[in-house]
């Protein structure tokens, strides 16, 4: 009947009524329901165990380290094995004293118990060079180790309300008595501090995470250390190291050109005079790269500035 509903009657024969709705309704899809409810199931008992505490550690946590020294047992627990800069990762420093005696510990101004900190590489020192040139770049670069500093919890919470924790600069004793447990958190960003080029990624690949707590019996000093192997992920600083920096000044000719000219450094009276002197530093996308001499002959410094992503001289100052 065009047009009109169709209305079954209860008399007609049960196969056309099934012919006539097989070709609107679908099989009902029995399989993928079932597996769905297992996929639900599995998430339900896996959320349930780790409630519990049943469950193994996060996947890719690496297993903690602990070392027992004099009685003093230390361990470091990290929460993952891999973290990928500007990501957090957490340590857990445990140190018990299982000895039937107190014992004495030293710790900095802050009189937080144990530290945690990280190993990272040090960034690319580039090609050695001789003469002139070798001596300038070791000036330039001396003190430029970078760090990867965790930081404790309560500090790390503190720093985001007030934007940063200031600690006095004192070493102090204090007693751990028998038998007790001391347990500090720790962050780490995934960045390293220091060098000349200020906070950058820290460098691909991996990489120690060591805690420390120190015991102070008299004047000696005895460090219980565990270590955790870590790994970190992404593509890495992607700007060149201010050793290279220098190399590629080099290559260009017109700093190497002026440190080769210079007067040669003598003494009076025992003290150096007209050393060379100067430093690199990042600026935004840029290493500026400094040399001065105060003795000889105009000019006296010269400034040689490059990408440092493609090490390209941009410009060339001399004053």
């Amino acid at each position: 009947m065009t047009g009109a509903r169709y209305h079954p009657s209860w008399r007609e024969p049960r196969a056309p009524l099934i012919a006539r709705f097989s070709r609107v309704v679908e099989p009902f899809p029995v399989f993928e329901v079932i597996e769905c409810v297992i996929r639900r199931a599995a998430i339900l008992v896996a959320s349930v165990l780790v409630a519990l505490g049943c469950a193994g550690p996060v996947a890719g946590s690496p297993t903690p380290a602990s070392v027992t020294k004099d009685g003093v047992r230390l361990t470091l627990e990290l929460d993952h094995g891999e973290i990928m800069p500007g990501d957090l990762l957490w340590a857990t420093l445990v140190i018990e004293n299982t000895n039937d005696y107190d014992v004495k510990w030293r710790g900095s101004g802050c009189k937080v118990p144990g530290n945690v900190l990280a190993r990272p590489a040090q960034p690319d020192a580039g090609r050695q060079w001789s003469g002139a040139l070798g001596g300038f770049k070791s000036w330039a670069l001396r003190n430029g180790e970078t760090y990867a500093n965790f930081v404790v919890e309560e500090h790390w919470n503190l720093a985001k309300i007030w934007g940063g924790v200031a600690c006095p600069a004192a070493e102090f004793v204090e007693t751990m008595a028998a038998k007790t447990t001391l347990r500090t958190r720790w962050v780490w960003d995934g960045m390293v501090n220091g060098g000349f080029a200020g906070t950058r990624p820290a460098p691909t690949g991996p990489l120690d995470v060591v805690g420390s707590f120190t015991l102070a019996e008299g004047a000696a000093t005895n460090v219980v250390q565990a270590t955790s192997p870590l790994r970190v992920g992404g593509r890495g600083d992607p700007y060149l190291s201010a050793g290279v920096a220098i190399d590629r000044a080099y290559d260009d000719g017109r700093l190497a050109r002026w440190l080769q000219g210079r007067p040669e450094p003598t003494t009076r009276a025992g003290v150096p005079v007209g050393a060379i002197v100067g430093s690199a530093r990042l600026d935004a996308d840029a290493w500026v790269i400094i040399a001065a001499q105060k003795t000889g002959p105009a000019p006296h410094e010269i400034e040689v500035r490059l990408g440092a992503d493609d090490g390209k001289v941009r410009s060339v100052i001399e004053r």
